[in-house]
């Protein structure tokens, strides 16, 4: 069983955290649009997350601009993908025990209000992405900027600790299994959400990051597991 995990760890890696990155707006980057600055400052509001790491590794996120010309767009995602992998996710490993809570909790409560009041935009929480037409609803935007705020936060706060002790991935999905109540075959369906009706698919969400539902003394290794899936060992 921890060999079908561990397998499907890396495809639910892949798909997901392809799908945020390819999901990043870098037309500002592309030849003739704005400026790099500009395009930070517009990523500061649409993913603080993104933006802090990039912020914080300005050589290389100026180097990654200067190749734009010949690396392309997707190239430029990919390289944008390493740097969030080397730097973000390996701090967020790294976060303390309650700020790796604060995350999966709030990220409960942006769910719960997506469910209730938007239900399609749950998929849009698999990309760290605001739901389009959300305007006009304050409350989800306010509880996702909370949950997008609360990543920002946890990445800051794990840059300055030492490695600390998290689940493996394929241990992240086990104990979503034994005490989450998500099924091996939910996790499957995650490969592709886009398959997925809506409700379903915030129903599986809500479950999976649901940390309160786990003994008191599980819930900092395993969120920090979840939250940095990925990060380089």
């Amino acid at each position: 069983m921890k060999k079908i995990l561990s397998a499907l760890f890396v495809s639910f890696l892949v798909v997901m955290f392809g799908r945020v990155v390819g999901k990043l707006d870098i037309s500002a980057l592309l030849p003739g649009a704005q400026t790099l600055e500009a395009e930070m400052s517009d990523l500061a509001d649409s993913s603080p997350f993104v933006h802090a790491v990039l912020s914080d590794h300005m050589d290389e996120t100026r180097q990654i601009y200067s190749k734009l010309d010949t690396a392309g767009e997707d190239g430029t995602k990919n390289a944008i993908a390493s740097v969030l992998i080397k730097y973000g996710f390996s701090a967020l490993s790294r976060t303390s025990d309650a700020h790796a809570i604060d995350v999966m909790n709030k990220g409960g409560v942006a769910l719960d209000v997506l469910a209730k009041r938007y239900p399609e935009g749950c998929r849009y929480f698999l990309r760290d992405e605001m739901p389009p037409g959300t305007q006009s609803m304050p409350d989800v935007t306010a509880s996702f900027r909370s949950y997008q705020e609360a990543r920002r936060v946890a990445y800051e706060d794990g840059k300055s600790h030492e490695p600390i002790a998290a689940l493996s991935p394929a241990d992240v999905f086990g104990v979503a299994m034994k005490k989450l109540d998500v099924s091996l075959a939910e996790i499957g369906l995650l490969l592709d959400p886009d398959k997925i009706p809506d409700v379903q698919l915030c129903s599986i969400l809500k479950r999976l990051v649901n940390v309160q539902a786990l003994p008191e003394a599980e819930r900092a290794a395993w969120a920090r597991g979840y939250i940095s899936m990925g990060a380089e060992g």
